[in-house]
């Protein structure tokens, strides 16, 4: 099976500063099926189960922009922004 496009093109442009800000993690860990017909497609419930294991409570934290950005810093939150409105 070939590489969706819109994968390649979002591992090409995000996945550096996500594995550099992620403690390592690649982002298309976090890709969701739509990239299966060429629809970039951040899966932000998955990302969001992944700050769970880290510790991450709304209740606690308030927002996951909150808590990205005081665990990663401000362009960590950028860049989760950035992958939820590729198309």
């Amino acid at each position: 099976m070939q590489t969706p496009p819109k994968l390649v093109e979002m591992m090409n442009k995000h996945d550096k500063e996500f594995q550099e800000t992620f403690d390592g993690l690649h982002v298309n860990y976090f890709v969701g099926s739509l990239v299966l017909f060429d629809v970039a497609d951040f899966d932000i419930l998955k990302f969001e189960e992944y700050l769970c294991k880290l510790g991450y409570s709304e209740k606690k934290d308030g927002s996951m922009r909150n808590y990205i950005t005081k665990r990663w810093g401000e362009r960590a939150s950028d860049l989760i922004r950035e992958l939820i409105a590729m198309k």
